[in-house]
């Protein structure tokens, strides 16, 4: 029993230590940080409107939500799953 919990603990902090890291800036003229994803947020999403606003974000988002934006056919971007990828 000790080395089932011992095992799952140790899942649990490898699992953490492995969260996807994302860029983040909500505006065009933001500093450069980022965030650490978490629940459902396992994509890192790069999205910028078109003209003539050019604006754009990079932040964590769910799958579905990045789909969804890059389906709305009012800016480019990108979705993808490796750490700072936007």
């Amino acid at each position: 029993m000790k080395s089932v919990i011992l095992a799952l603990l140790v899942v649990l902090v490898v699992g953490h230590s492995e969260a996807l890291k994302c860029n983040k800036c909500i505006t065009s003229h933001c500093s450069r940080s980022t965030e650490t994803c978490s629940g459902s947020d396992q994509v890192c999403i790069y999205f910028r409107f078109k003209p003539p606003t050019n604006r754009y974000f990079q932040r964590c988002s769910s799958a579905a939500d990045c789909r969804t934006m890059m389906r709305s056919g009012i800016g480019t971007g990108l979705c993808c799953n490796y750490d700072l990828c936007n």
